[in-house]
């Protein structure tokens, strides 16, 4: 069953430079859709193995990482259980607000999200079949570490076609990134 996935770009009210797009999440079954699927749970699973082999690729995983060892500290226990802790604690309050008839907007690392629409100006809408936020064009392709297949982001969100995810090439990988922005 294809999916359509509105995305609303959104302006901060009180910082007007501050613009960005989020993903509407209105009903139950669309957040479980969304939270099953592996391209939502990418960006912490990346924060997860940067910490993991202590590598860092960029700042906002850096912080992920960083946040999450704190906790893990604060709360005495291992780094992985907090990953899943504050997985719970965050589906769970997406979960009530939609429960509760509230739409959920969540930005591109998919990890951050608000429900309070009233501090911000709506600019746009965009309504796609594909889980790939408007303003994503860059094409990442990477292989884990002693892996042996090749994995695509487009901006933030792992690519995922048909249910594949991982390509046997650092070529396959780039040409199907491209064809399916192409397709966009």
């Amino acid at each position: 069953m294809i999916m359509d996935y509105t995305f609303k770009k959104l302006q901060l009210k009180k910082v007007p430079s501050c613009i960005g797009w989020y993903l509407s999440i209105t009903s139950v079954n669309d957040l479980f859709s969304i939270a099953m699927n592996e391209q939502t749970n990418c960006f912490v699973k990346k924060a997860v193995y940067s910490n993991l082999l202590n590598e860092k690729t960029n700042s906002y995983e850096k912080f992920i990482s960083q946040s999450i060892s704190t906790l893990a500290n604060i709360h005495e226990i291992n780094y992985f259980n907090e990953v899943v802790s504050i997985m719970n604690k965050s589906f769970n309050a997406q979960l009530k607000a939609i429960e509760d008839g509230t739409e959920v907007l969540v930005n591109s690392t998919m990890i951050g999200w608000t429900i309070n629409t009233d501090c911000y100006n709506l600019l746009d809408v965009f309504i796609s079949d594909k889980l790939v936020f408007p303003e994503a064009k860059e094409i990442k392709v990477m292989q884990y570490p002693n892996g042996s297949h090749w994995y695509v982001e487009i901006g933030n969100v792992l690519l995922n076609i048909n249910g594949k995810e991982k390509w046997d090439s650092e070529e396959e990988a780039q040409s199907v990134a491209e064809n399916y922005l192409r397709s966009k």
